[in-house]
């Protein structure tokens, strides 16, 4: 397999599990309906197929919403080939760890507060405008469909389901689909394309859901120095 062959800032926007900086963004009521607009639906059976869309929608939001930790192994792949495995550990809301596997040198860390993103051959940390993350959605207190993200896409095909998302306010950071196991269900990849075409797909691998995770997975003074900035004024 090729060594990463990704720029490693440009992997943030298209690998992160959310933007991980939640804690300043206003949780949706519980209430809140799934944005539906006009979206394509595929293996959606029934004479209302938007109510069926609806209730898949509503029952895959809730199964969010009731993941607190994630603990799995890691597979990513890209458009162009390259191939890195690693180690996630995610724990709602906002904290999580994306550690590749050698000899790619990355490790990301979010507390809950701060994002960091390390490379332990430059021995540089830089500190990540998080918002600008395509899924930031998932590690948000509370999980929603609703604005400002839209679903472009629903589709149900040999026991998956498969929800294609973009957020409104930022159609560059491209579109984002989860792929979720459909009995039961369980959420097994998602898939990024950028707006230059570039794919990245991550899947996990054996993950644990609801597990205890210890705090020092999220802690990331021994990386903080020296500090390079914010990646988005790059």
């Amino acid at each position: 397999m090729k060594r990463l062959q990704i720029t490693r800032l440009r992997l943030l926007p298209l690998l992160l599990l959310g933007a991980l900086l939640v804690a300043g963004l206003p949780a949706k009521a519980q209430n809140a309906s799934p944005n539906l607009g006009d979206f394509k639906t595929s293996g959606i059976d029934g004479a209302d197929k938007g109510s069926e869309a609806a209730r898949l929608l509503g029952k895959i939001e809730a199964y969010l919403n009731g993941i607190d930790t994630i603990t799995a192994r890691y597979a990513q792949l890209a458009s162009n080939g390259a191939y890195a495995e690693g180690m996630l550990y995610l724990d709602r809301p906002g904290k999580m760890r994306f550690e590749y596997d050698a000899p790619h040198p990355i490790v990301m860390i979010s507390d809950g507060d701060v994002l960091f993103y390390y490379d332990r051959d430059l021995e540089e940390a830089t500190r990540i405008d998080v918002e600008q993350t395509p899924i930031w959605f998932l590690l948000r207190e509370q999980v929603s469909f609703d604005q400002p993200l839209r679903i472009v896409e629903l589709k149900r095909r040999g026991g998956t389901v498969l929800v294609s998302l973009v957020e409104e306010d930022k159609l560059d950071q491209g579109t984002v689909t989860l792929q979720f196991n459909e009995n039961p269900l369980s959420l097994q990849r998602w898939q990024i394309v950028d707006a230059q075409g570039m794919i990245i797909q991550i899947t996990l691998l054996d993950p644990r859901f609801n597990d205890p995770i210890p705090d020092k997975e999220f802690d990331f003074s021994e990386y903080t120095l020296p500090l390079s900035g914010s990646a988005s004024d790059r």
